[in-house]
């Protein structure tokens, strides 16, 4: 059974991998095409998955929701494309962190769709999240925006 503890640890790893793919990404640069790396990671993915459902025979690999399958998958793909094309034109750091505003959206995402209300935690924390994003990427206005900085925006949505 997954504890709290147990799940914070999978993120923790899952960050690190994470981190390990974006640094080789790009220190392999544009010698690669994006489409290769793409096609490598998404078919290494389920080869390096397998011991895992073998292990755990008791868990079903059912799809009840075909359509929201295939627009997960469809998201998850041009979301990978675009940050990984950002990986290749600005900054890792920079990459990464408008790419890791996928968190933020997903509250907003939460809060209009769901319709969950984020808690004043929250309503306070993402202006302030946002505004500090603009002045840690965008220091001296908004006159130094990059198309890298665009394709990872469009990559964390």
């Amino acid at each position: 059974m997954m504890t709290p503890i147990t799940g914070t640890l999978l993120i923790i790893v899952a960050h690190v991998f994470l981190a390990l793919t974006q640094s080789l990404v790009k220190w392999i640069g544009t010698d690669v095409s994006l489409w290769v790396i793409m096609s490598f990671r998404f078919v290494t993915a389920p080869v390096l998955l397998l011991p895992y459902f073998l292990v755990f025979r008791s868990k079903k690999l059912t799809i009840n929701n075909w359509p929201m399958m295939i627009v997960r998958t469809v998201c998850g793909v041009c979301g990978m494309a675009f940050y990984l094309t950002s990986l290749f034109l600005i900054p890792i750091g920079e990459a990464t962190l408008i790419f890791n505003l996928s968190t933020l959206w997903t509250f907003l995402f939460a809060t209009f769709i769901y319709k969950d209300p984020p808690s004043i935690q929250t309503r306070v924390s993402l202006p302030l999240a946002f505004i500090g994003l603009i002045l840690i990427l965008m220091p001296n206005g908004l006159s130094f925006f990059e198309w890298g900085d665009l394709f990872a925006l469009v990559g964390s949505l």
